[in-house]
């Protein structure tokens, strides 16, 4: 039997005790509801459909307890249904056709009427922090389960074999022994079973960790042995083809697309976990990899059944090494690209016939090129709707023509060789193997079925998408911070630099990595608190959502530079040797601040717009109604 199950068997049987509770009928001056006979060998009521150790007694029609309830709660108490049990760990939705399923909101709704007639001191209290932490753990026990079990089978090799986290008990009870009345003691035992529960749940979360955290060190690790001696970018991203074949076949491309796509992805805290284990180790080829995740997500969050089921299926294979990537900046820039009255977007699509047109240039477009520059696999590419040798109306909104294309490298060739060029691929500070070309789009044409978001839809699903991004970028960060602040820990505590005791014990010293370790304990906790909140679809407007996860990636990509120059100022010279892994990591952080809407003329002025709405409130995802 799990700890879950124990937990609402007790929950049952305190219910079946107190339900048998009768009236006090006789007419006398004194009753009242202090002289009410607990009997709990009493009666045989009527029982809800259901059995074994989860089986409910209703109370009867005429006792106490249905006097207090009410004739709505017993019913609902007597069918089992209208609230938020289930079955196993998740107990998410009730569902009336299992019979060994227990309506506990039910359960915990009656017992609160019952102590406002029958109380017992710090009861209520115990019992509403019950009702919260059932919530919180159940739902993340049930996602870290499932979530284990694919990433196990994912990492294969890597990983050792998935244990069998619960225990199942089979065995059936016909009726629950009669049992005392809930004490103190009940509630005690209650909550250790709870506080054993969210102890799984964090060993789960752990094991999740580990293998990612197996794939970086086992197979990411070595990407730059086979980039780091050859001369341009091109090259050294090609050479790491290997890597992410590798990434395919251990299903962290699949990890990426959703649970009701075909996916493993179960949500955005299972990307943080991910991303910082990736990003602790290499983050230049771990671009490559969450770059075809960014690229399938327009198509994932706009596309049609048909367009997931052509365009999206073959990225669930684990084999082979399909590429997908978000077609979005230009060489002129794109800080203003909505701005009305400017020139905007220079991409332009029109329609000719049944198909699309495209035209213009694109660049810092990851994975775009493919892996032999004639294009990714499947590129989301955004598009003004201008039709051919017609001015811009100044006066048009310019989130009206802002459309989205999908483009496959079979759609490249149907084309002439011209009309899809790599004209070049950058040389980057930082990020040495990262694929983000100048490319160029002339007369390109693409079927109307490869439209992902026609005119005046597309502005939304490019902000949803970079939204989503923004706090992604916030996981990435703390990988990079956790390398520098585990390495310049390290040299701390093992170097004496010439002195009697070691560097660590210096308080110049210590005090720089205190400071360094909090910043990256608090971009963790941003991070997570923006990914938790753009998944509160149904209780957090997009607005509000979106502020957290910007909030995360200015914060984050702002304290990541100045935690890795404070781990480089404790470890002082030898911080700059290229056999320290300071420098390199000081190329990557320096990137951070500046792509996927650099902060300064995206990412704060998409925080300043929300700021000035009419009715904006501050606090509204930090407390969630």
């Amino acid at each position: 039997m799990t700890l879950l199950d124990a937990h609402l068997e007790q929950i049952s049987l305190c219910s079946a005790s107190i339900a048998e509770l009768p009236y006090h009928t006789e007419p006398a001056p004194s009753a009242n509801r202090r002289n009410t006979i607990f009997n709990p060998n009493g009666g045989a009521g009527t029982s809800i459909s259901g059995g074994g150790a989860n089986a409910v007694r209703a109370p009867r029609r005429n006792t106490a307890v249905a006097a207090v309830l009410g004739n709505e709660l017993v019913e609902r108490i007597r069918r089992g249904g209208g609230g938020g049990a289930g079955s196993g760990l998740g107990y998410r939705m009730y569902n009336p056709n299992n019979k060994n399923e227990v309506d506990v909101e039910s359960l915990l709704e009656g017992a609160e009427k019952l102590l406002g007639v029958y109380p017992i001191p710090g009861v209520a209290d115990k019992i509403a922090a019950l009702r919260q932490r059932y919530a919180q753990v159940a739902a993340s026990v049930d996602y870290y389960e499932e979530r284990l079990a694919e990433q196990q089978v994912q990492l294969g090799k890597l990983n050792r074999s998935r244990e069998d986290y619960m225990d199942e008990d089979d065995e059936v009870q016909d009726e629950p022994e009669p049992v005392a009345p809930l004490t103190e003691e009940d509630l005690r035992r209650e909550e250790e079973e709870t506080r054993q529960l969210e102890k799984k749940k964090k060993e789960l979360e752990a094991r999740l960790r580990a293998n990612a955290q197996a794939f970086a060190q086992n197979v990411l690790s070595t990407a730059p042995s086979l980039y780091s001696n050859l001369t341009t970018q091109t090259e050294r991203f090609q050479a790491t083809l290997p890597i992410y074949q590798s990434a395919v076949s251990a299903g962290i491309i699949k990890g990426q697309i959703p649970v009701p796509l075909g996916g493993t992805s179960t949500g955005l805290i299972d990307a943080a976990l991910v991303i910082e284990e990736l990003h602790a180790v290499e983050p230049s080829t771990a671009i490559t990899i969450l770059g075809t995740g960014l690229g399938l997500t327009p198509l994932i969050l706009a596309g049609s059944k048909e367009q997931h089921e052509k365009f999206l299926t073959p990225f669930l294979e684990q084999s082979g090494e399909r590429l997908a990537s978000f077609v979005h900046s230009e060489p002129q820039g794109t800080a203003n690209w909505l701005e009305k009255g400017a020139p905007g977007l220079q991409t332009t699509a029109y329609m000719e016939g049944d198909e699309w047109v495209i035209n213009g240039e694109k660049l810092w477009t990851t994975n775009s090129g493919g892996w032999d520059q004639r294009g990714a696999d499947l590129q989301c590419i955004v598009c003004r709707h201008s039709q051919p040798n017609v001015p811009q109306d100044a006066a048009c909104d310019p989130v009206s023509n802002i459309l989205i294309l999908l483009v496959t490298r079979a759609d490249i060739a149907n084309n002439t060789p011209d009309a899809y060029r790599v004209l070049s691929d950058p040389e980057l500070g930082g990020h040495k193997s990262v694929n983000g070309p100048h490319s160029r789009f002339t007369q390109f044409k693409v079927p109307a079925a490869n439209l992902l978001a026609e005119p005046g839809t597309g502005a939304q699903v490019v902000e949803q998408t970079f939204g989503m991004s923004a706090a992604i970028v916030g996981a990435m960060c703390i990988g990079v911070m956790r390398h520098a602040f585990e390495a310049a820990l390290a040299f701390c505590k093992n170097e004496f630099r010439g002195g009697k005791v070691a560097v660590l014990q210096h308080q110049s010293v210590s005090d720089r990595l205190i400071d360094a370790k909090m910043k990256i304990e608090a971009a963790r906790a941003l991070t997570w608190k923006a990914m938790s909140v753009l998944e509160s679809k149904e209780s957090v407007p997009w607005e509000q959502r979106l502020e957290i996860a910007l909030e995360a990636k200015i914060w984050c990509t702002e304290q990541v530079t100045k935690v890795v120059l404070e781990c480089m100022s404790v470890v002082g010279m030898k911080s700059y040797a290229t056999d320290m892994p300071f420098s390199k990591l000081l190329e990557d952080a320096a990137c951070l601040p500046l792509f996927d809407g650099g902060n300064v003329g995206v990412r704060r002025r998409q925080l300043d717009k929300i700021f000035q709405q009419d009715g904006y409130q501050p606090w509204g995802a930090t407390y969630p109604a």
